[in-house]
């Protein structure tokens, strides 16, 4: 739906929604019981398809809404989650890119070439 808004206020919040649903998502898989292994399986799933959510989010601030006055600390807050979200992963289960490619955009924007 986010894609499909007509404003990118408006798909902001259509990536704010998902990623709720997402965190949620996560929540529940750490209180739920059952086999160890497949639960750790979706909760790394879901922890990517998190990532994956606030770097959508983060695109939009910036490209559409990049003169925001609040857009880089916000590009840089929803960055920083998505880095530390697959950071805590075990190399093996972290199968998205986003994140790197996003933070990496933002720094090129900031002109932040040693960071």
């Amino acid at each position: 739906l986010a894609q499909l808004s007509d404003s990118p206020a408006e798909a902001v919040g259509w990536f704010e929604k998902g990623v709720a649903g997402l965190r949620a998502e996560r929540e529940a898989l750490q209180q739920a019981s059952g086999e160890r292994s497949e639960l750790q399986a979706a909760w790394a799933e879901a922890t990517c398809a998190l990532a994956v959510g606030l770097c959508s989010a983060a695109e939009l601030y910036l490209t559409d809404l990049c003169d925001e006055p609040e857009a880089e600390g916000r590009c840089d807050a929803l960055t920083g989650e998505a880095l530390q979200l697959v950071s805590d992963l075990p190399a093996e289960a972290v199968q998205v890119v986003e994140p790197f490619q996003t933070r990496a955009s933002l720094k090129l924007s900031q002109e932040a070439y040693d960071d």
